[in-house]
């Protein structure tokens, strides 16, 4: 198993190692014997160090970072950030309304403390949803169309690179 989380990102993934047995690895059991590592290739390295090696290969950035996204996952994970929950309600008003209408529906919100509505008006939206159309046409379709390696000189950084913030630290 191979997957690319980084002790960067979290405490919890901190403490991960970088090569060990996976949660299914059942190499000692006398039953089921399944021999199953996980490497965590990229555990030790930066940001920075993630998207140099991105550029280095020549590797196009997905076209939510392009719109501002600094991590991606569902475009409506629990975890977005109030600056997210804006760009969504900018981007995707309809499917942004029917979660705030379903927190109303079960009366409960996603985040417990604040409702969709009050988490999007407390941020703001990301300027770069209007700054780059044919990404933000790309994002919301179903059907990735663009080339996935370019010329590594004509790479160019996104504005979510470095999260929120826009830039390395």
């Amino acid at each position: 198993m191979v997957t690319g989380e980084r002790a960067e990102e979290s405490a919890a993934r901190a403490k991960y190692q970088g090569f060990e047995p996976y949660r299914t690895d059942r190499r000692d059991s006398h039953k089921l014997r399944r021999h199953v590592d996980h490497w965590r290739p990229v555990h030790a390295y930066s940001t920075e160090q993630i998207w140099e090696t991105i550029q280095r290969w020549g590797v196009q950035a997905h076209p939510a970072y392009f719109l501002g996204w600094g991590r991606l996952s569902c475009q409506f994970c629990i975890f977005v950030s109030p600056n997210q929950w804006a760009s969504n309600a900018a981007i995707s008003p309809e499917r942004t309304e029917r979660l705030h209408q379903y927190e109303q529906d079960f009366q409960h919100t996603l985040d417990n403390k604040r409702s969709i509505s009050e988490m999007a008006a407390k941020g703001t939206a990301y300027a770069a949803i209007h700054q780059h159309p044919d990404q933000l046409r790309l994002a919301l379709s179903q059907d990735y169309t663009a080339p996935i390696l370019v010329d590594p000189n004509a790479w160019t950084l996104p504005d979510g690179a470095f999260g929120e913030n826009a830039g390395p630290t």
